[in-house]
């Protein structure tokens, strides 16, 4: 495989330093150590090691420079990363699968850079818990379900938006363990349902977690230490929209009753959908009715993460 033009190695070693002057005390201890490791990977100063050709009239030379083997950098993880890839492959099961996403507010990303352990951890555990309990409820498939989840710290547009993807397949184990129960092809869970029990949940872990003296608040966040600072301070959010995205083939609407094929949410319950009837006026309840093509080709063309701006 050839070398990139440029790599975040080489515009570590271009502007690092400056970089690390600029922002002084405000770069973890952690994040000085990968980025040495990222600008120091497969360079003379890791050290390495020399292949030559045995053939003396030949005499080839080749040096091969040490790798940092750090997890953070983007040389070193390709491999692991298609290694893990692999083996996630192997487990799939010959069902349908579904994409999920569930995005802190950004409220609580905020405070995420002074508690990133604790407070991803809780974003791991809150939107389990909500994918688990929905799909054990009765009403809706009654299954045990299993599912990957990968964090994302960033999102596309490089700005701190802590979310997890999650893969679910289209169904699970019966509960009584005695069969597999699918779900819809088009269909796995109301995403209204998903977000309204996600905000209880992740709200409730963190009340927990504060009252166990488990986060830590500095600076301008000092005051939130404060167990009445921080009991306001997540006062608004029982009230905030707290975004669960998904796509659906065929997703059902509470409101009219309907069935609303290619169905892309964008904001908390609200979709870019196919409608049959797109009138020339104001008439939707809060999504985005699009003829159908239309909307075939915004399912297809736009993956969940992507930025939507509605005008």
């Amino acid at each position: 495989m050839s070398r990139p033009a440029l790599e975040v190695a080489d515009i570590f070693r271009d502007h690092g330093l400056a970089w690390r002057r600029a922002n002084h005390g405000h770069v973890s201890h952690a994040q000085l150590n990968v980025m040495n490791a990222i600008e120091g990977c497969r360079t003379a100063a890791l050290g390495g090691h020399v292949a030559r050709c045995e053939n003396e009239a030949c005499g080839h030379t080749v040096i091969a420079y040490n790798s940092c083997r750090n997890r953070h950098c983007p040389k070193c993880q390709g491999s692991q990363a298609r290694e893990w890839m692999e083996a996630r492959k192997a487990e799939l099961l010959e069902v349908p699968y579904f994409h999920v996403v569930f995005t802190l507010p950004p409220k609580i990303g905020a405070i995420a850079y002074q508690n990133k352990a604790v407070i991803y951890d809780l974003l791991f555990k809150a939107s389990a818990e909500t994918l688990l309990t929905i799909a054990a409820d009765p009403k809706r498939l009654g299954v045990k379900i299993g599912f990957t989840s990968v964090l994302h710290t960033w999102g596309s547009a490089m700005t701190h938006h802590p979310h997890v993807h999650m893969i679910v397949p289209g169904g699970g184990i019966a509960l009584d363990r005695s069969r597999w129960i699918s779900s819809s092809e088009d269909y796995l869970l109301p995403v209204p349902v998903l977000s309204r029990l996600f905000s209880g949940k992740m709200l409730a872990l963190l009340k927990a977690a504060h009252a166990q003296n488990q986060l830590q608040f500095f600076g301008r966040s000092a005051e939130l230490a404060d167990k009445a600072a921080f009991k306001t301070f997540l006062k608004p959010l029982y009230k905030t929209h707290w975004h669960v995205y998904a796509k659906y083939r065929m997703s059902w609407s509470n409101l009219f009753h309907v069935w609303l094929p290619w169905a892309s949410y964008v904001v908390g319950g609200d979709a870019m959908h196919s409608y049959p009837l797109v009138p020339g006026y104001p008439a939707s309840h809060g999504c985005i009715r699009i003829p159908a093509p239309e909307a075939r080709w915004v399912y297809g063309k736009a993956p969940v993460g992507t930025p939507v701006w509605i005008k």
